[in-house]
């Protein structure tokens, strides 16, 4: 869970000229880091292309394939 924050988990601010302010905000910052840290995110489901997205993706590199053929039979 805590892995996507790394080994070490650092704050750093310098908002305000007092310390105690600065250390203050740090503190909250690194709560909301270690909560966001915490949340499960859920798993990512396989999905695969439909059947007409594949049919429509290949008809395109034909079509593409067919012109840069005539391409060439035009300059040879």
């Amino acid at each position: 869970m805590l892995d996507r924050l790394g080994p070490r988990v650092r704050v750093v601010v310098d908002e305000t000229r007092s310390q105690s302010r600065n250390r203050d905000l740090a503190v909250g910052r690194l709560r909301d880091r270690i909560k966001e840290g915490l949340v499960v995110q859920p798993k990512r489901r396989k999905t695969k292309p439909k059947r007409g997205a594949i049919e429509r993706r290949l008809k395109a590199k034909k079509q593409r394939s067919v012109q840069k053929a005539q391409r060439r039979e035009r300059f040879d």
